[in-house]
């Protein structure tokens, strides 16, 4: 799906979002989901978005952006797509990355618990 799409189908769900990034942990649960569904590595949309002119990203959940913010390509990936993802190598260490929010991924939503 591409991220509008993603964004769509986790908040058809409930009280589901696509999935925030706020530390090492989470993003090991996300891997951990990734491998339940037999992918082992790659790039999946998450819940980070910024509007096109604006350098400050915000989580979907409406969660202040900072904790986790390791980028792949450095300071330089904040910048240049609005729509967030992160990638996975084969050993399950995880970056953030930007991306044209119109490329096809997988995703993860997450449901918020009162």
């Amino acid at each position: 799906m591409t991220w509008d799409e993603a964004k769509e189908n986790c908040g058809s769900k409930g009280q589901g979002s696509l999935a925030a990034v706020y530390n090492d942990m989470q993003a090991h649960e996300i891997y951990q989901e990734m491998t339940n569904v037999g992918l082992h590595d790659g790039r999946v949309w998450v819940g980070g978005s910024k509007k096109s002119g604006d350098p400050s990203w915000s989580w979907g959940d409406y969660s202040l952006f900072d904790g986790f913010a390791e980028y792949c390509r450095g300071e330089s990936a904040r910048y240049e797509n609005n729509c967030l993802q992160i990638t996975f190598d084969e050993h399950g260490s995880g970056c953030l990355d930007d991306l044209q929010c119109d490329v096809e991924l997988p995703s993860v939503c997450a449901i918020l618990l009162y």
